[in-house]
């Protein structure tokens, strides 16, 4: 039998993170505290600045999406009360009035929400149709045995038509076709495979994921037709490391040594660019099990 871990929640997060506005909100200001935030509300989020002062007020976070339209975020350690629930509004309200800021997204962050505060959202969601967008978002942590603890964003509150509402607002950021389609596909790889290393709210062809030890990475392409799977070593150096592990990587990979533009021993899968994107499933789980057998190549 697997000797497992087991899972437990932290309590009370201000063991970790003491303060609100000294320690949390500097946490989620950096980027990839804000990725996680990004991956669990479905939109990528650019932080503008934090405990921001607007008129007699300060409010904890603004962020901006894709298509430029303005997100507030409001931090709130234990339960969620009436008091924050009112400053999301009053908050929107003086940046458009003062700023000239009009807040399309509101997003709330607690440890927990209270049961009259959820139908509150729900009530504001289902009259703002078309309009504003509120998200409730809980923050626990987690650990297994000795282990850090581990943040998990999990959305409580969403509107009815937030699926819809994200897809309008890739479609309104001014992205070329071919930039939103990959932006699509990306988006849907790293929330089907979040530990591969897809970053969050890419638009390229091309991913460059790392190899623990290496610094020779293995890319990922999507282009018109087919993807592309092979290593793109960053040096001569990182080539020749490489060269030298050939026998190992030819026989794991059951490829023939070969280069296109700097890839190396790439591989190539052909699809049908009119399924798109029905086709992803199938793109993103060849391209997975693919960069596992490649990583696996240099490291085992």
């Amino acid at each position: 039998m697997a000797d497992l871990g087991r899972l437990e929640q932290v309590e009370n997060i201000s063991s970790v993170w003491p303060h609100e506005a000294w320690d949390f909100t500097p946490w989620l200001a950096e980027k990839e505290n804000m990725d996680l935030l990004s991956e669990a509300v479905g939109i990528p989020l650019t932080l503008d600045g934090t405990e921001m002062t607007v008129g007699q007020r300060r409010l904890d976070m603004l962020a901006h999406t894709v298509d430029g339209s303005a997100v507030l975020i409001e931090n709130q350690y234990s339960t969620s009360d009436e008091g924050h629930l009112g400053s999301l509004f009053t908050y929107s309200a003086e940046l458009e009035r003062i700023e000239g800021i009009r807040v399309e997204t509101v997003i709330w962050i607690a440890e927990d929400f209270d049961d009259a505060n959820r139908s509150g959202i729900r009530w504001v969601n289902e009259r703002t149709r078309g309009s504003a967008v509120f998200l409730a978002v809980r923050i626990r942590l987690f650990k297994i045995g000795d282990s850090q603890p581990a943040p998990l964003f999990d959305v409580v509150e969403q509107p009815e038509d937030w699926d819809q509402r994200k897809k309008d607002i890739v479609n309104r950021s001014g992205l070329s076709a071919r930039a939103r389609s990959r932006l699509g596909f990306w988006s849907y790889y790293r929330e089907r495979y979040p530990d591969d290393g897809v970053p969050v709210d890419h638009t390229g062809d091309v991913v460059e994921c790392c190899v623990p030890g290496w610094s020779v990475s293995v890319a990922l392409g999507l282009y018109e037709g087919e993807v592309w799977i092979g290593f793109l070593p960053s040096s001569d150096q990182d080539l020749e490391r490489l060269r030298e592990r050939e026998d190992v990587v030819l026989e794991k990979l059951d490829v023939e040594l070969k280069e296109k533009g700097g890839w190396q021993y790439p591989k190539v899968r052909k699809f049908d660019t009119d399924k798109q994107p029905d086709n992803w499933p199938e793109l993103a789980e060849w391209l997975h099990l693919q960069l596992g057998k490649y990583r696996g190549a240099l490291t085992e």
